[in-house]
């Protein structure tokens, strides 16, 4: 056996460059591994603790028109810990620069304060004014698409009527951290904005002033979305 392990070390000896070289490789697949393995665990936390941070709803759904006093109905369903209405629209949008209209997807934010679910973390810019009237907050991910900033301009078709969008922040939502418009297999940052609104303004613009037609759901611990939500407020 002596001689054996002799050999062993002699061979390799003489093969010591490729010996060096085989180790530095299995030495750097090793380590790319550990590495890959840690930067998964962190963006999964981070992702977690962003997700938690700015209220991610577990449930979305969307409806054509219900009044407001059903958000209580929805709230005393077992395992909702929270519920919030809004209105969510999406229109034609021109942008400077772009040969065809985009789509502008209008969501609701509460006169005061900040949203329940879905909150918007500002990047830049500020919060919409109360009792302004068209002030927005642009997605990041389209504004910088499009070089749109603060104190920029789109302008929008709301019931045949054009209007302008006034650039007042930049935020970011865990909602649509991918820009994703319906069924569209990937993001377009293209031709697909988010834009946050007055819930005053925009319900009234689309004759939904007491009313909803969109609404987020979060689950309680444990809660089942299919024995939570299925034909539960009938």
């Amino acid at each position: 056996m002596r001689q054996l392990n002799r050999k062993l070390l002699r061979d390799l000896w003489q093969m010591k460059s490729q010996s060096i070289a085989i180790s530095l490789v299995l030495a750097s697949g090793i380590g790319t591994f550990v590495m890959s393995l840690s930067t998964l665990e962190s963006l999964e936390l981070s992702k977690s603790t962003y997700y938690d941070r700015y209220g991610f709803a577990h449930v979305f759904a969307q409806l054509k028109r219900a009044p407001k006093t059903l958000e209580a109905r929805i709230a005393q369903i077992p395992g909702v810990a929270v519920v919030e209405t809004r209105t969510v629209v999406d229109v034609t949008a021109d942008v400077r620069g772009l040969p065809e209209p985009a789509v502008a997807r209008l969501i609701s934010i509460p006169e005061q304060g900040e949203s329940r679910l879905n909150r918007v973390y500002l990047r830049s810019g500020r919060k919409i004014a109360p009792h302004s009237h068209g002030e927005a907050i642009a997605n990041e991910a389209f504004a910088r698409t499009h070089k749109l900033d603060v104190g920029d301009s789109v302008t929008v078709i709301i019931n045949g009527r054009r209007q302008q969008l006034n650039i007042v922040g930049i935020g970011l939502s865990p909602e649509y951290i991918l820009q994703v418009r319906g069924a569209d297999a990937l993001p377009d940052q293209k031709q697909f904005g988010v834009f946050w609104m007055r819930e005053k303004e925009l319900a009234a613009a689309f004759d939904l002033d007491g009313a909803f037609n969109d609404v987020t759901i979060q689950l309680m611990r444990g809660a089942s979305e299919k024995k939570c939500c299925d034909g539960s407020t009938d």
